[in-house]
C-alpha cells in the first residue's frame, strides 16, 4: 500500500489549539533576508577579527578589499601558526610542538591547530567553540568565528585589548 502524496506547498504546524495548516510560502520570505543578514554579519566579524589579530599580534595584513573576509580569516589560519601565536600570547608561554613552518593542506598545519585547541581548553574555551582543520578549510565561518571569540574573551580577562565586538557584548553585561 502507498502512502499518500503530501502537498507540498502546506505545512503541518502544532500549535496549543491544534495543528493548523500554514502555507509554506508565508515562511518563505524571511528565509533569504536571514540568510543575507548572517551573512553580513560573519563578514562584518570575520574583518573585525582580522584586523583585531593582525594588532594583537603584530602582523602586518595586506588590505585587499576585493577579497572576501571570511576566506581571508580562514586562509590565514588554515597553516595554524597564527593561531598558535595566538594561544602562546594567551598562555603566557611558548607552546612546544608547533611548526612554523607549516604549509596549508599538511599535516603540520592540522597538528598546528590540533596543539592549539587542546591549549585553548586548557584556558576556558567551551568545546563546542573549539575549531578543526577541517572547519577552516571547508570554510565554516561561524565555527572559526565562535573560537575566535572565545579566545578574545580569555585575552580580556589578562589584559589583551578585545575586538570592539566583545567590548560591546561585555558593557551590556556590567
Amino acid at each position: 500500500m502507498q502512502a499518500p502524496k503530501r502537498n507540498p506547498s502546506l505545512a503541518l504546524k502544532l500549535g496549543r489549539s491544534g495543528a493548523n495548516l500554514v502555507k509554506d510560502d508565508a515562511l518563505q520570505p524571511w528565509t533569504p533576508r536571514r540568510k543575507v543578514f548572517q551573512d553580513k554579519e560573519h563578514t562584518f566579524l570575520a574583518l573585525e577579527l582580522l584586523d583585531w589579530l593582525s594588532d594583537t599580534l603584530n602582523i602586518p595584513l595586506e588590505q585587499n578589499p576585493e577579497e572576501d573576509s571570511c576566506a581571508r580569516l580562514c586562509q590565514w589560519l588554515e597553516d595554524g601558526v597564527v593561531l598558535c601565536r595566538l594561544v602562546a600570547l594567551l598562555c603566557g608561554e611558548n607552546i612546544t610542538g608547533v611548526h612554523l613552518k607549516a604549509t596549508k593542506g599538511t599535516f603540520q598545519a592540522r597538528d598546528n591547530i590540533a596543539i592549539c585547541m587542546e591549549r585553548a581548553t586548557s584556558l576556558g574555551v567551551m568545546e563546542t567553540h573549539l575549531l578543526t582543520y577541517d572547519d577552516l578549510t571547508s570554510k565554516n565561518i561561524k565555527a572559526v568565528i565562535c573560537c575566535l571569540l572565545d579566545l578574545a574573551r580569555v585575552g580580556l580577562r589578562i589584559g589583551i585589548t578585545p575586538p570592539p565586538s566583545v567590548t560591546a557584548e561585555q558593557t551590556k553585561i556590567t
